[in-house]
């Protein structure tokens, strides 16, 4: 969405996509399950579940670039490059 806007923010994009690849370090596995429709409502419920899997080191980094990011923003410590 923001790749789109204009003018661009080409701060918040590039700060963005780093912090991404912070929380491409955690892994997910889903495993799936039976999915059911109450005869009642309606209502189709779809089970399964999933695992996050991470480190403490990679939450730290996430939490240390997310406030990196905030602190930028805060202090208008903003540049165009």
């Amino acid at each position: 969405i923001l790749e789109n806007s204009h003018p661009h923010p080409l701060f918040l994009t590039r700060e963005l996509k780093e912090l991404q690849q912070h929380f491409n370090k955690i892994e997910v596995k889903q495993q799936s399950g039976k999915t059911q429709v109450d005869p009642k409502s309606g209502i189709t419920k779809v089970g399964g579940t999933a695992s996050y899997i991470f480190d403490n080191a990679t939450i730290e980094s996430i939490r240390t670039k997310a406030g990196d990011i905030r602190k930028k923003i805060v202090l208008c410590q903003i540049t165009s490059t």
